[in-house]
């Protein structure tokens, strides 16, 4: 498995949690966001009403904790800007990071990584 070769970042929201995916030609993955999880108020804020764009991949081996790949993408301005605004949906629509967790998890229980491809919005890099 490596980051070379074509990649596709998709974004795609259930239950205000966006699930951010990349998909390569032999695989695919995504990550929820909880927001909740940065507990400092001001460092969510900041980052919640930032500009930026680039997100950092790296390619882990879990077992011999090897790095084997590094990747930055740029996603585009709208797509980082939807994924902040479900970010404050998911604010104001629950109390504490446990109810998001419990969402994330009825998410992940019945969607697969190709499902949410599928349904969700893909784009080029």
């Amino acid at each position: 498995m490596d980051f070379q070769g074509a990649l596709r970042y998709g974004l795609f929201e259930k239950h205000a949690v966006p699930f951010f995916i990349i998909d390569l030609p032999t695989w695919n993955f995504d990550v929820h966001i909880n927001i909740f999880k940065v507990s400092d108020r001001e460092a969510r804020d900041s980052w919640l009403n930032a500009e930026g764009n680039i997100i950092n991949l790296y390619l882990v081996d879990a077992t011999t904790n090897i790095l084997h790949g590094m990747r930055n993408i740029s996603v585009s301005k709208p797509v980082s800007e939807e994924i902040r605004d479900i970010l404050e949906a998911q604010l104001s629509t629950n109390e504490k990071d446990t109810e998001v967790e419990q969402k994330i998890g009825q998410v992940q229980s019945s969607l697969s990584t190709d499902a949410m491809i599928n349904s969700g919005k893909m784009f080029q890099v």
